[in-house]
């Protein structure tokens, strides 16, 4: 038995850029890798089977050029459309021109090998980021590339990488890598046919851990379709709240608490009444109230006691963050600091003082001063990859904000900021809000037009119960979303362990 037996191990290597289709392929390679060491007992380095390696050509792809230029991007799957690959030009192609038997691997990334195979065009270079290992006599490419998609590759390159990621890779260190070696011979009758190689034990085997694997992966997309289901099932929630559907049954028992002093348009004027006073004693700067909302604006009708109106009517303030990025940055509190938010810290739940920085507050006093929201203000998101997320400030510390995030402050006592955020959370508020971005590269909300978002306005205390009636059925959508989680996380243990089996057991 070769010494270097020892020295290879087949494991199962969780990565997120494989997924299940893929993990079926490179398991059912394993077994072949698997199968061979156990039979012949032979392992090789890389480098005694490869007449050379070689690095790929360094250059700009281009859309004119009289070479196509072969990228890692180009790669999908072991396939390329080369219709799609772009050109170049070059002094030296024949140093670089691909040959069918060509294998590449790339230098860093995610799982990207190639096998050439015969429809490869003649003017075909490939680019810097790949490097080119060109086999003996004593190796197959295609055993060669169905090693490189196996976790017998995977568990040895990663534990040399020390990460999840190809990084860094060289010719060398490819080199270095482990085989399970046969005669050539035997290698073809693998890839020619591995129904008819040594009585299809190895068809078998891989035929029976594709069946596990299959009914395993099919509770996963079930599971995965559940919690599409459950976010479907809190967006429904969120309009029919908005659209007052959910305390239809409410507003017949308490006719009285949404007429009169209760209607929403008597809170419009009691939040007027509010910012006339907060203007006189210079607290907030006075404010041009926005006309009606026309009835071509109106979305749906409004149950008896709502109004329309815009953000900018209910609200005392809305404003951005600063635009300014302190050089001066604390990962902890010191003395006379205070935080500084950006949208990294925007969850959900509330603000995540995880990974916050701290600003000193006497050099940057203007920041503070101009941008401090309060505890319960509502926080938004205005551009990056999660534009229009809201969320309500749940930190009683003082803290400023980066310009990417917008706060609303609003009259408490007339307006309820729950009812506000699981509006702008609804599909009519996002539509209201994520609607009317701006930009192509970067998706941003404009802060006038945030303040135009038209808002239906039940009468306080139907705010308040339209918010008890949400949060209770969240928190059922919260539990079921953990059992959910919960599953998927079984049934990913129960894959590791029946690959395991498959590469460890005695097959």
């Amino acid at each position: 038995m070769n010494k270097l037996k020892n020295n290879i191990k087949f494991r199962f290597v969780p990565l997120t850029f494989i997924k299940d289709e893929e993990i079926k392929r490179q398991a059912g390679n394993t077994l072949i890798f698997k199968y061979v060491l156990q039979k012949y007992g032979t392992i090789k380095e890389l480098h005694s089977l490869l007449d050379k390696t070689q690095y790929g050509f360094t250059t700009s792809a281009k859309s004119i050029g009289s070479f196509r230029l072969l990228r890692i991007t180009d790669i999908n799957n072991g396939h390329v459309n080369w219709d799609k690959v772009p050109l170049c030009e070059c002094n030296t192609p024949e140093k670089y021109l691909l040959q069918k038997g060509d294998v590449l691997i790339a230098r860093t990334g995610n799982n990207i090998s190639y096998l050439v195979e015969s429809n490869v065009p003649n003017n075909v270079l490939f680019a810097s980021y790949l490097i080119r290992l060109h086999c003996s006599n004593e190796l197959l490419p295609e055993y060669l590339y169905s090693f490189l998609n196996s976790y017998a590759f995977w568990s040895q390159i990663l534990q040399k990488q020390r990460g999840a990621l190809l990084k860094n890779v060289n010719a060398k260190l490819m080199g270095q890598l482990l085989i399970p070696y046969c005669d050539i011979k035997i290698q073809k009758q693998i890839i020619d046919d591995i129904k008819k190689f040594d009585n299809s034990k190895i068809y078998f085997l891989q035929n029976k851990l594709e069946s596990n694997l299959n009914k395993i992966f099919y509770i996963k997309t079930e599971l995965t379709n559940q919690q599409s289901l459950l976010k479907q099932l809190r967006q429904a929630i969120l309009q029919e709240a908005v659209e007052g559907k959910l305390t239809t049954g409410w507003r017949k028992q308490h006719t009285e608490l949404i007429s009169g002093e209760n209607h929403a348009a008597r809170l419009l004027e009691k939040i007027k009444a509010e910012k006339e006073r907060l203007v006189k004693e210079g607290k907030i700067k006075k404010q041009k109230p926005l006309p009606p909302v026309s009835d071509e604006e109106k979305p749906f009708d409004l149950p008896e006691g709502w109004v329309y109106t815009y953000l900018y009517n209910i609200a005392l303030k809305v404003q951005d963050g600063t635009h300014y990025s302190p050089q001066k940055q604390y990962k902890t509190k010191r003395e006379n600091t205070f935080l500084y938010i950006t949208s990294k810290n925007i969850k959900d739940n509330g603000i995540d003082i995880k990974n916050v920085t701290y600003i000193d507050a006497q050099v940057h006093k203007k920041i503070y001063e101009r941008c401090n929201p309060e505890f319960g203000d509502l926080l938004i998101i205005k551009d990056g990859a999660v534009t229009g997320r809201v969320t309500l400030n749940n930190l009683n510390e003082e803290f400023s904000i980066l310009s990417s995030v917008a706060f609303v402050k609003t009259d408490k006592k007339n307006v309820n900021n729950r009812y506000l955020m699981y509006y702008l959370r609804s599909p009519m508020g996002q539509k209201q809000i994520v609607g009317r971005m701006t930009g192509a590269a970067i998706t941003r909300i404009i802060l006038k037009r945030l303040q135009n978002t038209i808002i239906p306005l039940p009468p306080l205390i139907e705010q308040q119960a339209i918010v008890e009636k949400v949060d209770r059925l969240m928190a059922k959508i919260d539990a079921l979303e953990e059992q959910v989680k919960e599953r998927k996380a079984q049934a990913e243990q129960l894959m590791q362990a029946v690959l395991r089996e498959a590469f460890n057991g005695d097959n």
